[in-house]
């Protein structure tokens, strides 16, 4: 059979606050930003606010049909799965998210030692698993203590989501991926320095490519319907990570793209992006 197929951007519906930059400011008692891209450092780590608001979450089904011979698709985006049923999701709570992944310098700071394959201070701290993870954050949470109802961690899948998408729809948010992520095509097979790309509307830098990123989430399939504060099943067998590599194909470098692996997963092209987010 015949396949012919026809792409174009996807617009979907989009939010409320587009963001602004500014130089980083101490913390304080406010622990909300004003405005979406707003920046702070807490802790030595540069964060971006990220506001409250409401997204499409995962991506479009193409339109297909077959006339003859001849199977017709239109629309979608390459490489998209079943597992990322586009719905809409409602984030009530605004959160921090870091400016760039996780440093080598920024994780040896608080582990005291360096498990990455490519070293280098600037460069993504990789070979972490989702467990090593979560006795970094109780270290970082131990040394840099945030105000009451504020925690260090890991964002949760649809608040990476959001974070990545900055108020844009489609697969890259309108840019190229070359100019905003490494993966096979220009990483020449190893990561590099954290924000050397592009950043997103919002000041967030290597959300595609570089290294793929932890999130909260165990895996499940999309529930039906919208969502509100989704934060993934109560229990699973493999944890979310986002993103996409220095060693992946574009396809799964874009934003709705979902992957999965056992919480003691240490692989070269995966490390994370610490968060920082309210606690009831």
């Amino acid at each position: 059979m015949n396949v012919w197929t026809f792409r174009a951007p996807v617009i979907g519906a989009s939010l409320f606050l587009v963001g602004c930059g500014g130089e980083p400011t101490p913390s304080s008692g406010r622990m909300e930003g004003e405005v979406a891209g707003e920046k702070r450092v807490f802790g030595g780590i540069e964060m971006v606010w990220c506001p409250s608001g409401q997204f499409m979450m995962g991506s479009p089904e193409p339109w297909i049909f077959e006339v003859s011979q001849w199977l017709f698709i239109f629309g979608g985006e390459e490489g998209r799965s079943d597992l990322e049923s586009r719905h809409g999701v409602k984030l009530t709570s605004g959160f921090w998210l870091a400016k760039t992944e996780t440093t080598q310098d920024q994780w040896e700071e608080i582990a005291g030692q360096n498990p990455s394959h490519f070293k280098g201070e600037n460069l993504p701290v990789e070979k972490v698993s989702w467990k090593e993870i979560q006795k970094w954050l109780e270290e970082i949470n131990l040394k840099y203590p945030l105000p009451e109802g504020w925690a260090w961690d890991l964002p949760t899948e649809a608040q990476w989501e959001f974070a990545c998408r900055a108020g844009k729809s489609g697969g890259y948010e309108g840019w190229k991926l070359d100019e905003v992520g490494w993966y096979d095509v220009n990483s020449g097979n190893q990561s590099h320095p954290v924000g050397e790309k592009r950043a997103n509307d919002w000041g967030l830098h290597d959300m595609h490519g570089n290294v793929w990123e932890w999130c909260r989430d165990w895996f499940e399939d999309y529930p039906p319907g919208g969502a509100v504060d989704p934060t993934g099943p109560a229990k699973g067998i493999a944890r979310i990570h986002r993103g996409g590599g220095w060693s992946n194909a574009a396809h799964h470098c874009r934003a709705a793209y979902r992957a999965s692996d056992t919480p003691g997963t240490r692989l070269k092209n995966l490390g994370f992006r610490v968060a920082i987010v309210p606690r009831p």
